[in-house]
């Protein structure tokens, strides 16, 4: 009864302390994106910004891709290694 008891209090502590983690750092993220783009609309609004460099700045930008992506596991030969890879990558 107890290692169930305790079990659960684990997993509850463990569970509530990853929500707690998300729900604090949400809005830090939202208020400095909104900090960046307030601050590029005053710099265009007086005149520090052209309209294509206002542009830039608020299109979104797509992720870096990695240059090389490993092969799946069990698809090498049995002779390669993932060092082998990483030189043939570079």
């Amino acid at each position: 009864m107890w290692t169930y008891l305790l079990a659960a209090a684990l997993f509850a502590g463990i569970v509530g302390t990853i929500v707690a983690m998300l729900v604090l750092t949400a809005p830090a993220k939202s208020t400095a994106t909104a900090d960046v783009i307030e601050a590029a609309w005053h710099r265009y609004e007086i005149g520090d910004l052209t309209d294509w460099e206002f542009a830039r700045l608020m299109t979104p930008r797509p992720a870096m891709q990695p240059r090389y992506i490993f092969p799946a596991a069990g698809a090498m030969s049995k002779g390669e290694a993932t060092g082998t890879h990483d030189v043939a990558a570079d």
